[in-house]
Parts: structure tokens; C-alpha cells; sequence
């Protein structure tokens, strides 16, 4: 057998901002000194041992995206992940694995070992090969079959990205609290089920626009992570417009002739962004990609079998690019340049339609090839978006002839262009992509034509029901000045704009003349005009993706609101524990959730424990009540609920940590159940609490002469056995355990508020 140590910087799970407590570490420095003694183990209770018994969860799975098929045999014993359990994945399905490994051992506190062979139940076995493609689906590479019983669990496809599908439902399947990035006490079962499934469209993306607010590296993949989940698998980048342009473009490889300073885009309009209708006034954020900045995020995205689309909108929407290259400000540009400065100034509103590049000019052209041949180096995905949209004060005819023009430049690079429907004016080519936004705007009407005629796809972004930057609708849905939202805008979605609006559409019946397979998939774009920061990019994005993408995965016929809203309402929770931000929408019932933490105490007393952590979205910690039956025959003590962050108008507060006193009058292990009550449901946890003995007294060895050597019985435990020979190192041992958990000890609150 051999072990696959992944790499760290590929596989590691995303660094979570909150201050870890110091169960886990209590419970290993436990561990130690209990081994040295001579005790087994299964004393400390919980992960590292005895657990409380509970009964295997019955209800049928909630999985998001719905898959095509889900057998749950709730007669039949699930999977249960124990300290043993091991995940088998070999060639092809390793990085799964790895990725897999991450996210349940912090949770767990098992060590589950990544490796290469099988040889025993109770693991995680992820294959891939041509023999495993699915019966039906043999031309996706996305789909997969899961199966989970008492056994084992088993992933199979015919891909790493169908295996790595399968490990997103795998997630889902198990306790939400399995995301926690702290141990609790489980348990960790997933249910007898077998799933079938590939998704109905090829492409399933979200829009990130970081040209008008800028987000970080960091906050670019946290943003992949919380929507990977959702096997999203595009990630659009809109990487320039009026408002900023954010990434390198270097010098190096300029024709003969040019000399426009490319730095110059950067170091200028890398500094600027919107000017108004941010969050209490606050400005756009400015910044930029380095090339190796783009690149890390092209690689983290990939890993996660997510293609990033870079967009650069043309002609139109151009003036961050005019702001910072006088080269570009030729006559048929726009807007006209400052006589003193030779550049218009920079463009700080959401005012759109105003700028253009000079399509007759080869200088353009001369610029473009240069960005592009950057870029298309940097991007190993298929796709290169050009823009197009909103080119008001571009003549049609100069339109045309710029946009096929640039559909020949993309190629020539060996990449497909990408564009919003405005390009469907040109005459575009078999692969070329529409972007369907608006039926209202030029060239949507003839689209359908160019995609059964030309060959073109078509990725569909309805605008009044995928965008994502639209606010959310107020208790008035006549009054589009009523709305819960803060921030978001209202054009495309003035009133009703709500998670349902969003889920309840067919973007095949939008365009029913459109051929089968000229549908590539759908999007949902988040413009930035009102967003500051990857919390608020959540804010909006998150619950209603998980609309657009379960359009894109799940066959139409199968979708239901009602269903949706009952898988959706367990998704708040596992947000709230991987630290993503959402809107906890009334629209749903937000599941209520727990899980028990192990406590470990030296010996009887009256202990100060936090024992268990709750999720409750869109409620308060005063809405929320819990009671503890501690299992020493006392009765049910009350908790105080205490919140994790603090909540704000723009961040979830729905994680709360249950803290209690209480005294322990005898040495034992408990089986202790805690109980949770909040608006929208009940639910109950179990977790240990073992109390040891009093510290031992050892005796000192006495010092031994030459002529006489006088053996010392080991000292007893104050049960009756006798102590390792170990002497004096174990109460060393026991002191340094004792100064982590002795009577009294609290675990550190994980108080946090959201970047």
C-alpha cells in the first residue's frame, strides 16, 4: 500500500478567518498521556473514542444541484467514516481525494490517509477509468455514479472531474457539520444510497466582475470555493471596463512599431474604480492581477475543475483602457480626450454606452492583439470573451467590422470567442459563443438564426432572472423603492426579484427555436457597481446561484420549487460553517443544525465547558434556546447561546457556540445530549464528556547504592490498576494536560466579524 501525500498548496483546504478553540488540541494532548498510562484510548470518548450512541439518520438525502437519480434505502445501514477509514484513490482520482481529505479531516479529527490500494471496509473509494463511465451518459465527462451502504462509499467515473462531481454530492451527503473546521462528536454517516448522475448543460457559470470594485486573489477563490460545491465549472472574470482595468499586460513581445507603454494600464487604471453607490459611500476598491496573481487563480480554479473566461469588454465600455494609453485616443474614439492631459479622465459612475474604441484605427488592433496574446497564454481554458454589449456610440457598421475582426484575432490564438448577444450582429462562426442578456438589445433577435445557422452556442443570462448584482425585493413588492437590500441594483428586476423568480425559468423556453444543441449552458453574471469586498459579492450571489446552476445540472422536467426550497434550506448551514456569506432569505425555511463537542475533564468539580456549536440562519442568538442533558443522572442544565461574529445588515449571524457550568460529582464517561430550539425547528446532538479520577501522586524512586538495588512498585490508579513504569515523566505529562483542561478551563470563543 502506498500513501498519496497531496500537495499543500494545491489540495489544502481555503484558510478559514476564525480563531480556532482549543477542543482539538486538548483532546490529543489527552490522548498521550492516557496511552502512557496504560488506559485504552476509547476512554477519552468522542472522535478519539467512545461516542454517544444515535440512531442513523432516516430522511432522504438533500442534495444541491438535484442529482438525476437518488436511491435511498432507509431501511439499510449507512457508511459510517471512522478513526480507521481511509480514502482509496488512485491515478486519475487522487487530486479528489486529497480535496476530500480536506475538507473532513479538520471536522473529523480523523487522520484518513489518502492511498493507493484497498483493503478494508469502512472507505472512501473514488475510481476513475473508461470502465467506470456511466451507463447512458458515456459522452459526459461530468457524470458519475455514487453508491453507500454500511460497506463503504464508492465514486466512480469515467473522468477526474466526473470523480470530483461525485465528491461534491459525497459532501452533502454527510452531516452539514462535516464542513466545521473544528472537531465535533459526529457521527459521521452517510446514508444507503445510490446515485446516477450528469448535468442536462456543458457550461454552468457564475460572472465576477472585478473591474468596477476590485476583489483579491483570496477573495477570488473563496468566492470558486463556496460555489464549487455547486458544481459551478465556469468562472467568468470581467477583467476591464469604463471603472478600472485589472490585469497585467507587459511590454514584452511588442511588434516593430508599437510603442504603447502596456504598464501603463495597470499602474493608471489598475488605481481606479467606481466612485458612488457603494455601502455607507464606500468607494470602489482598486488593484490589479499580476500576471503570476491571474495565473494562481487560473491554477486554483482548474484544480477544482473550474475554466476560468477572461473577459475584456469592446469596443465599448473601454475608457479605463483610453484613461491610461494615449495612444488610443484617436478620432473615432470616445470619449474625446482632455486637450491637457491627452486622455479622458477617469470614469467613477454606473453611467454606461458612453466610450469606444476607434475601430478604424490599427492601432486598436495593434493593442488588442497584444492584450489577447497575453492573456490567451495565461488562460488554458477555451474561451476568450470580447465583450460587445452596450456599444452605444459605436456605429453599427463600425461595430460589425470591429467584432469580426476580433473573432479572427481570438482564433488566431487557437481560443474560442466569447461575447455578449450584441456580437450576434457579425457574423459570427460555428463555436463562437452568444451570451444571451437581453431580448431587448441588438442582435438578440437575430441569435437563434446565427446558432442554427452558423453553428454558433448560446449561453443564456437572462437578465431579470440570472443576474445576480439585482437586489433582493422588500415586504411591498409594488414598490420598487421597498427593498431588503442595501445594496444591488433594480433595472433588469424591479420588484419580485426573489429567490423563486430566480429558480422558476427554462432558458430553452425563452428560445424555443433554438436547436438542442446549440444551447451551451447558463450563467449568472454579479456586476459590481454596489459591491465592496467578497462578503458582499456573497451577499448577492448566494442563495440564488444555486438556483441559476441547478438550471444548468438538473434535467427541467425534474425540477420542482418546493423540492428546491426543502435542499435548499439545509445549504444555510453548511455556508454558515465554511464562513461564505449569504442572504438568509424568508423565502426559506433555514434548517437549524447542532453539533456536540467532546469535553475531557482530570477529575470531578465544577467545569466551565462549551459543548456544541449551532447553525440557525437568518436568526439571533436571543431566538435561540438550548437545554443539556449531561447523562450523570442530573437534570437538564440551561445554556447560554453565545454568537460567533457579529451580525451586520450585510453578514450572516446564524452560528452560535453553547456554554454551560456545571459540577461533575463522579468519574465516568457520559453519554450527554444536548437540545436546540429556534424559529424555524428543533434538533438534538450527542457528545461524550469523560471525567478522570484525581491526579495521581507518584512516588519518587529512591536512589539506588552499589551494593543494593531496591525495586518500587508502581504506584495505583485510583481505580485499583497499577501505572506504566513510567513514574514521574507521567505526572509531568498529566500537569501539562491539566494546564490545558483542569476545572474551570474554557474553550476560546470564536468571535469574528466578516472581511
Amino acid at each position: 500500500m502506498r500513501v498519496v501525500v497531496p500537495e499543500p498548496s494545491t489540495t489544502a483546504r481555503p484558510h478559514r478567518r476564525r480563531a480556532r478553540s482549543i477542543g482539538s488540541v486538548v483532546s490529543a494532548a489527552l490522548l498521550l498521556p492516557l496511552t502512557l498510562l496504560g488506559l485504552p484510548t476509547a476512554a477519552v470518548g468522542g472522535t478519539l473514542g467512545a461516542m454517544a450512541p444515535v440512531d442513523p439518520p432516516v430522511e432522504s438525502p438533500t442534495v444541491l444541484p438535484r442529482p438525476v437519480s437518488v436511491e435511498h434505502d432507509a431501511d439499510a445501514d449507512p457508511f459510517v467514516l471512522t478513526p480507521d477509514s481511509r480514502i482509496v484513490a488512485a491515478g486519475e482520482a487522487a487530486e479528489a481525494g486529497a480535496f476530500l481529505a480536506s475538507v473532513l479531516r479538520p471536522s473529523t479529527g480523523y487522520e484518513l490517509p489518502v492511498v493507493t490500494e484497498g483493503g478494508h471496509g469502512a472507505d472512501i473509494t473514488l475510481q476513475v477509468g473508461a470502465e467506470h463511465a456511466v451507463e447512458g451518459y458515456e459522452d459526459s465527462a461530468e457524470a458519475y455514479t455514487l453508491g453507500s451502504g454500511a460497506d463503504g462509499v464508492v465514486v466512480s467515473a469515467a473522468s477526474a472531474h466526473g470523480v470530483f462531481n461525485g465528491v461534491q454530492t459525497l459532501r452533502q451527503l454527510f452531516p452539514a457539520f462535516v464542513e466545521h473546521d473544528e472537531v465535533t462528536a459526529g457521527p459521521w454517516t452517510v446514508p444507503a444510497v445510490s446515485v446516477l448522475d450528469s448535468p442536462r448543460f456543458d457550461y454552468r457559470g457564475i460572472m465576477l466582475d472585478v473591474a468596477r470594485s476590485f476583489q483579491t486573489v483570496d477573495e477570488v477563490k473563496q468566492f470558486i470555493d463556496s460555489l464549487v460545491q455547486l458544481k459551478m465549472n465556469h468562472l467568468h472574470l470581467h477583467l476591464a471596463d469604463d471603472q478600472g482595468w485589472r490585469i497585467e499586460i507587459t511590454n514584452e513581445g511588442r511588434v516593430e512599431g508599437d510603442d504603447i507603454d502596456y504598464t501603463r494600464l495597470t499602474s493608471v487604471s489598475g488605481q481606479t474604480a467606481m466612485t458612488e453607490q457603494g455601502y455607507e459611500d464606500e468607494p470602489g476598491r482598486t488593484g490589479f492581477y499580476t500576471q503570476e496573481d491571474y495565473a494562481e487563480i487560473v491554477d486554483y480554479a482548474a484544480q477544482r475543475h473550474v475554466v476560468v473566461v477572461p473577459e475584456i469588454d469592446t469596443p465599448g465600455h473601454t475608457q479605463a483602457a483610453l484613461h491610461a494609453i494615449p495612444q488610443l485616443n484617436t478620432e473615432g474614439a470616445a470619449p474625446e480626450p482632455d486637450p491637457q492631459t491627452g486622455v479622458p479622465p477617469a470614469h467613477g459612475t454606473g453611467e454606461v454606452g458612453h466610450s469606444t474604441l476607434d475601430t478604424r484605427n490599427e492601432v486598436t488592433y495593434t493593442f488588442l492583439e497584444h492584450v489577447w496574446s497575453q492573456i490567451a497564454e495565461l488562460t488554458p481554458g477555451p474561451y476568450l470573451h470580447i465583450g460587445g454589449d452596450e456599444s452605444h456610440v459605436t456605429e453599427e457598421e463600425d461595430y460589425i467590422f470591429f467584432m469580426e475582426r476580433m473573432i479572427d484575432v481570438v482564433e488566431d490564438l487557437g481560443k474560442e470567442p466569447f461575447g455578449w448577444n450584441e456580437l450576434a450582429l457579425a457574423d459570427v462562426h460555428e463555436g463562437n459563443v452568444l451570451q444571451m442578456w437581453s431580448a431587448g438589445t441588438a442582435g438578440a433577435a437575430v441569435a437563434p438564426e446565427r446558432v442554427n445557422e452558423n453553428g454558433a452556442r448560446m449561453v443564456v443570462s437572462d437578465a431579470p432572472r440570472a443576474y445576480l448584482d439585482q437586489r433582493y425585493d422588500g415586504d411591498d413588492p409594488e414598490d420598487p423603492d421597498d427593498s431588503v437590500s442595501p445594496i444591488g441594483l433594480s433595472w433588469a428586476c424591479p420588484d419580485e426579484c426573489t429567490v423563486e423568480r430566480y429558480y422558476d425559468w427554462d432558458p430553452q423556453e425563452l428560445f424555443p427555436d433554438v436547436n438542442t444543441e446549440g444551447f451551451l449552458g447558463v450563467e449568472g453574471p454579479l456586476w459590481s457597481e454596489t459591491v465592496r469586498g467578497i462578503a458582499q459579492a456573497q451577499w448577492l450571489v448566494l442563495p440564488r446561484a444555486a438556483t441559476v446552476l441547478e438550471i444548468g445540472w438538473t434535467p427541467q422536467e425534474d425540477r420542482e420549487l418546493e423540492d428546491f426550497f426543502g435542499r435548499l434550506a439545509t445549504l444555510g448551514g453548511r455556508l454558515t460553517l465554511q464562513d461564505h456569506n449569504f442572504y438568509a432569505t424568508p423565502e426559506v425555511e433555514w434548517a437549524v443544525d447542532a453539533a456536540g463537542t467532546d469535553q475531557h475533564l482530570r477529575a470531578p468539580g465544577t467545569a466551565a465547558l462549551t459543548v456544541g456549536v449551532v447553525t440557525a440562519p437568518g436568526t439571533s442568538a436571543d431566538e435561540v434556546s438550548a437545554s443539556v442533558d449531561l447523562g450523570d443522572g442530573s437534570e437538564p442544565v440551561p445554556a447560554t447561546v453565545v454568537a460567533t461574529r457579529e451580525g451586520e445588515e450585510l453578514t450572516v449571524n446564524g452560528e452560535y457556540l453553547l456554554e454551560l457550568e456545571h459540577t461533575f460529582a463522579e468519574p465516568g464517561t457520559y453519554s450527554a445530549v444536548l437540545s436546540v430550539t429556534a424559529p424555524n425547528g428543533t434538533t438534538t446532538a450527542p457528545f461524550t464528556v469523560t471525567v478522570l479520577g484525581e491526579e495521581p501522586t507518584p512516588t519518587p524512586t529512591p536512589t539506588p547504592t552499589p551494593s543494593v538495588t531496591t525495586p518500587v512498585a508502581p504506584p495505583t490508579t485510583p481505580g485499583g490498576g497499577q501505572l506504566p513504569a513510567t513514574g514521574a515523566p507521567v505526572a509531568l505529562v498529566l500537569l501539562g494536560v491539566a494546564a490545558l483542561v483542569g476545572t474551570g478551563a474554557r474553550l476560546l470563543r470564536r468571535r469574528h466579524t466578516r472581511g
